[in-house]
């Protein structure tokens, strides 16, 4: 680890360097489902030191004995699962306190660019579709189409039952995301002590990282084609700006990338293929339309996909699969069950693959494995991709 030495200290600096240039307090908003949540455990972090490749995001949050950065000029306050929390950008802002989101490296890598006091408000819940849950107020109600009726009756469902329970929750967590942040920015004397009433905020850029709810949505996509994605994006981007008198707020869309590059996808995804290049290509459509271009960008976290943790989880998975056959075969008890799952998973795994599998992965696949190191480049690409759209980019 000595070639972290030249590294490490440069960033000891920017975290604890008090700023006193008076400006407006440059906001960020983070916004969307679970993986913007964040469910990479802690513990998983130091696994970013194993890659040459990832040894500088790892300098970027922990210090050199392994104890988290924080950064004392970036403020975060975020909505986790035991409630909102606030305080200077650390790690444990992730769903709850032993985990991280994009937040950690998406702030760290502004601070390092920008090098001036920042506000974070990240308002995410899991399970969120943007159909229902975040539509956009000028998208209206909720409507079942024909298509969409069409496959509800073919479910054997009520259409008009799915139709009213879908047009009550409709807009319900946009709702409560501008409010929240509102509810911040009433509050930022407290919030951040480099405020300066005098000088104001400025709310700089905007990152909805979500999909998931409405990629597995084959109620409101019957076709698996996702136009309508598209538009609701590009509703949400004009209320949002609209919401936060921001008309031309740099917005970022975090496009789902579980399970990494199509080209790369196991024989059990394979037919899927097309299904995530179409979901894919219509979350970043809205960043093509003339009115969108240069103040809006797709980032494609695919491209953050790790490989090698993939394959192990594969392999996990195949083993999981075995596990239950054995057990639903010999009907074993609790305990035979746990010995028989350890006994498969050293025929299968190598102690070396056993320690990586142990400490690099904490979470499902639709949580991008719950790895650090896969959420840790996410917010680096974030930030970078945010950085790019400033109206007077420092990168």
């Amino acid at each position: 680890m000595q070639f972290l030495s030249p590294i490490i200290p440069l960033f000891i600096t920017l975290c604890s360097t008090t700023l006193v240039e008076a400006k407006p307090l440059k906001v960020f908003i983070l916004a969307g489902q679970s993986n913007m949540q964040g469910h990479a455990k802690i513990s998983t972090i130091s696994h970013l030191g194993k890659d040459p490749k990832t040894i500088a995001l790892l300098s970027q949050i922990q210090k050199i004995d392994g104890s988290p950065q924080v950064f004392t000029d970036v403020k975060i306050s975020a909505i986790t699962k035991s409630g909102i929390k606030t305080g200077s950008l650390t790690t444990g802002f992730g769903a709850d306190s032993e985990k991280i989101g994009p937040e950690l490296t998406f702030g760290a890598t502004l601070y390092q660019h920008l090098k001036e006091p920042i506000l974070i408000i990240k308002t995410s819940w899991g399970g969120k579709s943007l159909s229902v849950d975040f539509r956009p107020p000028s998208a209206g109600l909720y409507k079942v189409t024909p298509d969409i009726a069409a496959q509800i009756r073919k479910r054997g469902r009520d259409v008009e039952v799915i139709e009213k329970a879908k047009q009550k929750a409709s807009h319900i967590y946009y709702k409560m995301m501008i409010e929240h942040i509102h509810t911040v920015l009433k509050k930022l004397p407290s919030t951040h002590p480099a405020y300066n009433p005098k000088e104001g905020y400025t709310i700089s850029g905007f990152v909805w990282f979500q999909g998931w709810n409405d990629f597995v949505d084959h109620f409101t996509y019957p076709k698996k084609e996702y136009t309508l994605y598209s538009k609701l994006m590009e509703q949400l981007i004009n209320d949002v700006r609209k919401d936060l008198k921001t008309p031309k707020l740099p917005f970022v869309i975090g496009v789902l990338g579980v399970n990494g590059p199509v080209d790369h996808f196991p024989k059990h995804l394979a037919s899927k293929k097309n299904t995530y290049t179409n979901f894919r290509n219509a979350m970043a459509a809205p960043t093509k339309l003339p009115e969108f271009t240069g103040n809006t960008a797709a980032v494609f976290t695919e491209k953050y996909w790790d490989l090698e943790i993939s394959k192990l989880c594969l392999r996990k998975r195949e083993v999981k699969i075995q596990h239950k056959k054995i057990t639903k075969d010999q009907n074993l008890n609790p305990q035979q069950t746990k010995a028989a799952f350890q006994k498969l998973m050293k025929q299968e795994f190598s102690e070396k693959e056993l320690r990586t599998l142990a400490l690099a992965t904490s979470n499902a696949d639709y949580h991008y494995h719950g790895a650090a190191k896969i959420m840790a480049k996410i917010g680096k690409g974030f930030a970078d991709a945010m950085l790019d759209i400033q109206p007077t980019s420092k990168k």
